[in-house]
């Protein structure tokens, strides 16, 4: 997978997923690396990346902590109830903290994959 904020296969649903720690970007693009045929990861470490990757084509999903029109998924390392309380105060839809452990991380990235690709559905 490229590391870049191209998009990394085609497919239905635009995932963005923002991080200025290039370990943590590694560690979900391997995690979300099955998931390319039905998504198109854009990755984004700077904030110039982000604009550009949200300029013209919003994403579906955005794993990041700023919040906007967009429905956001906070993908952080942070556990505590201040920061929790924080994210869902400015609108995010959910907030999952990163195990520690490669294999739990990679199971929970397969689960939020499926809840959000079967199961959760967006207004038109």
């Amino acid at each position: 997978m490229r590391r870049t904020t191209d998009v990394m296969k085609t497919g239905s649903l635009r995932i963005l997923i923002v991080d200025d720690e290039p370990a943590h970007i590694d560690a979900i693009c391997r995690s979300l690396e099955d998931m390319d045929e039905v998504a198109d990861v854009v990755m984004a470490g700077t904030l110039a990346q982000y604009r550009q990757a949200i300029a013209g084509h919003l994403p579906d999903i955005v794993l990041d902590e700023d919040l906007k029109r967009i429905p956001t998924v906070i993908l952080t390392t942070s556990a505590t109830e201040a920061d929790m309380a924080c994210a869902y105060a400015k609108g995010a839809g959910s907030y999952l903290v990163k195990p520690v452990n490669f294999k739990k991380f990679t199971q929970m990235m397969h689960a939020f994959g499926f809840y959000w690709l079967a199961w959760n559905r967006f207004p038109e």
